[in-house]
């Protein structure tokens, strides 16, 4: 079984929702190890994984299934996608 801050689907984005501090730190150490989920996140090389970036993008972000899937997580991580106060998406609350 696999302990659920070691889990690897956490590197994908939006799929946990609120983390737990170890998630977190498990996150911050495994996305400079994987180049895909780090650009799937959004970040760029040199970029610092902040707690808050990388807490906006589990919760808000959306997978690789979603085209411009890494434009829109950057611009999340960037705060420059502002997040509904009602805790809904913010893809569906402009629809």
């Amino acid at each position: 079984m696999v302990n659920g801050a070691e889990d690897r689907r956490l590197l994908e984005p939006g799929w946990a929702g609120e983390l737990d501090d170890d998630e977190v730190v498990f996150i911050q150490r495994e996305l400079p190890r994987d180049r895909k989920a780090f650009l799937d996140w959004g970040f760029r090389g040199g970029q610092g994984l902040a707690e808050a970036k990388v807490r906006r993008v589990a919760r808000w972000g959306v997978s690789s299934d979603v085209q411009d899937h890494r434009k829109y997580n950057r611009r999340l991580n960037q705060n420059r996608i502002a997040v509904p106060a009602d805790g809904s998406h913010p893809l569906w609350a402009a629809a």
